[in-house]
């Protein structure tokens, strides 16, 4: 995708996101520019440790390891709508499935707001946002698995 025609489409978004719902996060990673400008927003008075501007490599080790020590299984996310708002901007709104180690559900739901490069179509901006007490509550409340030797 070299040229200066990108334009996101409803089907890209269903293709990049295929996989994780079965826990697959990889085709959705691949989309996603390195130094993508990765906002996880948190609402006013909201109890979380994550608000910030991250790139790709911080997200995955300061948001995306704990999150998935702290489960006993993947994280699978369930696309609950797409809407593609210019040539270069969605909108996906999803839920997660998995258990946290402690035995309870961790369904967190989330909305990210995509914008696409139109040079590259990767991802380049992200703003998230989630339910930043339930995710409070996974970190607070199980010990992370020890990383695999």
């Amino acid at each position: 995708m070299a040229s200066d025609s990108f334009s996101v489409s409803h089907s890209y978004l269903e293709k990049i996101l295929e996989g994780t719902t079965e826990g697959d996060m990889s085709s959705f990673f691949d989309a996603i520019d390195d130094d993508v400008h990765w906002t996880v927003a948190a609402a006013s008075g909201e109890p979380t440790q994550f608000a910030g501007v991250y790139n790709k490599q911080q997200w995955l080790e300061k948001l995306s390891a704990p999150v998935g020590a702290r489960l006993s299984n993947k994280l699978k996310v369930k696309i609950l709508s797409i809407d593609v708002v210019s040539p270069t901007k969605a909108i996906v709104e999803t839920i997660s499935d998995a258990t946290q180690r402690n035995g309870k559900p961790y369904n967190n739901t989330f909305c990210w707001i995509f914008i696409f490069s139109p040079k590259t179509g990767k991802i380049v901006k992200i703003r998230e946002y989630l339910n930043s007490a339930l995710l409070l509550q996974l970190l607070e409340n199980n010990e992370p698995q020890p990383p695999s030797q």
